[in-house]
C-alpha cells in the first residue's frame, strides 16, 4: 500500500490540474460505490455539499470514485504533468460520461450550481473509473487512494450491508453512513460513534431534507475543526469489531435459526433448537403439474 502523504500529493495535483487552481489547503472528501444515485445517497450528498457551498469556509473538494459509461479520460488528464500549466474545465467528469446530459451527478451539480467556478467554495470531481495502480489517471489501489482523503461520505437509502464505509473505517478515515445501511445499524447497535471516527445519520423514517441538514452540520464541523491524529487510530479500533472472529458465531447462529425455519416448514412437529415451533400454513396442490407462467416486461434507462 502507498504512504499516504504519496497519495494525497497524487489527489492533490490531480485536483489542481482539473480546476485550474491549486487546492493544497483544502479539505478532501470522498464517496464511492455503484452507481445507484438514490440508493447510495449521492442525491443527498450532493445537496449537502451545496449547502456547505452557500457557507464561507475552509475550500472542499469532493470525489466521487464512481464508476460510470465513459469513451475515455479527458485530454488535459492524460497529458498532465507535475507543474505543467493547468487547465479550467466547466464539468465534474475527468473523463468523456457516454451520456453527459443525462448523468445523475453532472446533471445535478449543474442544478445545484456546483460547477467548479471560482466562487465555488465546493468543488466536485467525479472520476468514473475503478481505481487501481493501471488506471492511467491517479495510478493507484482503491485503499491508498481512500486513505488520502479526510473524510468519506455514505449517506445511503438504502444499503443491505455496505462495504465502502467499513473499509474507510479500517483504514484509519472517519466515515459517514446511515441507519438505512446495515453497518450504519449495526455500529450503532455496538456503540461506536463520533468519538470513534463514525456518524450515523438517521435517515430511517426521515424525510431527505433532513438527512441533508444533518450532513450539512457534520461536514461543516468536521472541516471547521479537523480531528487530530488520534481519530485514525480509533477508528482502526472500531473496525475491530468487523473482525471475523467477532461476526463468525453471529453467522452461525444465523444459520441455525434458518436451518430450525426449513424444518419447521417440512415437519411442523420437528423439535427444534432456536425458535419455538408455531402453526403453518400450506397451500392448496396445484391443479396441474405443469408450471403457471405469467409475462411482465422491465424496462429503464441507464446513465
Amino acid at each position: 500500500m502507498y504512504k499516504r502523504q504519496e497519495a494525497r500529493s497524487a489527489l492533490v495535483e490531480l485536483a489542481s490540474t482539473f480546476l485550474g487552481k491549486g487546492v493544497d489547503d483544502a479539505a478532501l472528501l470522498a464517496t464511492s460505490g455503484r452507481y445507484e444515485f438514490g440508493n447510495k445517497g449521492f442525491d443527498v450528498l450532493l445537496e449537502a455539499a451545496a449547502e456547505v457551498d452557500r457557507q464561507a469556509g475552509r475550500p472542499i473538494v469532493l470525489f466521487f470514485f464512481v464508476p460510470a459509461g465513459i469513451y475515455g479520460p479527458r485530454l488535459e488528464m492524460l497529458g498532465r504533468t507535475r507543474g505543467g500549466a493547468p487547465r479550467y474545465p466547466s464539468m465534474v467528469s475527468t473523463h468523456h460520461l457516454c451520456d453527459p446530459v443525462a448523468d445523475p451527478i453532472p446533471r445535478a451539480c449543474t442544478r445545484l450550481g456546483l460547477r467548479n467556478a471560482e466562487d465555488n467554495r465546493v468543488k466536485v470531481i467525479h472520476l468514473p473509473i475503478y481505481l487501481q495502480e493501471q488506471d492511467g489517471i491517479l495510478n493507484l489501489p482503491y485503499e491508498s487512494v481512500i486513505r488520502a482523503v479526510d473524510l468519506t461520505c455514505f449517506p445511503s437509502f438504502y444499503e443491505p450491508w455496505g462495504l465502502t464505509p467499513a473499509e474507510s473505517i479500517a483504514l484509519g478515515v472517519p466515515t459517514v453512513s446511515s441507519d438505512n445501511a446495515g453497518f450504519g445499524r449495526w455500529m450503532q447497535h455496538e456503540g461506536i460513534g463520533e468519538e470513534n471516527g463514525l456518524w450515523v445519520l438517521a435517515r430511517h423514517g426521515h424525510e431527505p431534507s433532513e438527512a441533508i441538514a444533518e450532513l450539512t452540520t457534520v461536514i461543516e464541523r468536521f472541516v471547521a475543526s479537523p480531528p487530530d491524529a488520534s481519530l485514525a487510530e480509533r477508528c482502526r479500533e472500531a473496525a475491530d469489531r468487523l473482525a471475523w472472529t467477532e461476526l463468525a458465531p453471529r453467522y452461525f447462529e444465523a444459520y441455525e435459526v434458518a436451518r430450525d425455519e426449513a424444518a419447521l416448514r417440512a415437519d411442523p412437529t420437528a423439535e427444534v433448537t432456536h425458535i419455538a415451533a408455531r402453526p403453518t400454513t400450506h397451500a392448496p396442490p396445484p391443479t396441474s403439474p405443469r408450471p403457471r407462467l405469467r409475462r411482465y416486461e422491465v424496462s429503464g434507462s441507464l446513465p
